[in-house]
């Protein structure tokens, strides 16, 4: 497998070497300086351009980084060419395992790179069009204290939708119920990564789909949390729909003591009371 050091070599180079290319940006979790560092980490990187409509043309031109396993390419699949916008995607994994994400945007569109990309890294900049520009080191992506009304609606929601797990069940509809399920889990997702900002600051990040959350919660907290993970039966929803009800109570009412929030009792007790009647009935 290729080094950090030799991608980033290569990457730049590429740049240095090629008039059209102006300017190299890495954003990323290479560029947050609160991610721990890995060989699977992408190489998220942005070319500024001057010829934008050869590199979206000229498809071959990205062989320059290695073999590759597999090539996605999101703005072909999910724009027509004149939605493009001066903006276009290579996602590169080689064989070797490294990957590059690669996007070419023209010059003409620099203000909307860095209005868009908060956090980043400026890796060359040959006609100093950036010299202006102050990027995020990662503290964009730290997790924000929840408002009370963020924390009424997201403990709203969980308890009201936990209603469709249940007749998914009693259905039969496994599709359904553990589709629902997922959006309780979105809810106690969500409360989680306050209550782990709650307790450190609000100077952490629970990480991209609370890739972190084994980190930042206690030993219980998390077994509570992984029995939220359901197999694929009945019975087993029904388990994980009240592990996940049992841990979302619990760190819900830790917030709202210490921010004097309302925590909705009477739903979470009348909603629980209707589920365990469900859960028996014929």
């Amino acid at each position: 497998m290729r080094t950090e050091n030799e991608m980033m070599n290569l990457i730049i180079n590429t740049a240095k070497n090629d008039e059209r290319i102006r300017a190299v940006i890495l954003n990323g979790s290479r560029a947050n300086d609160f991610v721990p560092k890995d060989i699977y980490q992408d190489f998220d990187i942005v070319y500024l351009v001057t010829d934008f409509q050869y590199f979206i043309e000229n498809k071959n031109w990205i062989d320059i980084f290695g073999d590759r396993i597999m090539l996605e390419m999101p703005s072909y699949k999910d724009l027509e060419v004149n939605d493009y916008n001066g903006r276009f995607n290579y996602q590169m994994l080689f064989i070797d395992g490294n990957r590059i994400d690669l996007t070419f945007v023209s010059v003409d569109k620099i203000n909307d790179v860095v209005k868009e990309d908060k956090m980043g890294r400026i890796l060359l900049d040959k006609d100093k069009r950036l010299i202006e520009v102050h990027y995020d080191n990662g503290k964009i992506f730290f997790i924000t204290k929840p408002t009370k009304k963020d924390f009424e609606d997201k403990c709203n929601s969980f308890w009201w939708i936990t209603q469709n797990v249940a007749k998914g069940i009693k259905r039969k509809e496994l599709s359904y119920a553990m589709n629902m399920l997922n959006l309780t889990r979105d809810n106690l997702d969500d409360m989680t990564s306050w209550y782990i900002g709650m307790h450190n600051d609000y100077k952490v990040s629970s990480g991209k789909l609370g890739k972190y959350f084994e980190k930042y919660l206690d030993c219980i907290l998390w077994k509570k949390y992984v029995s939220t993970f359901p197999i694929g039966e009945y019975e087993s929803i029904w388990a994980s729909l009240f592990s996940a009800s049992e841990l979302f109570r619990q760190l819900a009412i830790s917030i709202a003591d210490s921010y004097s929030y309302d925590y909705p009792y009477q739903d979470d007790n009348l909603m629980i009371e209707y589920l365990n009647r469900l859960r028996v009935s014929e």
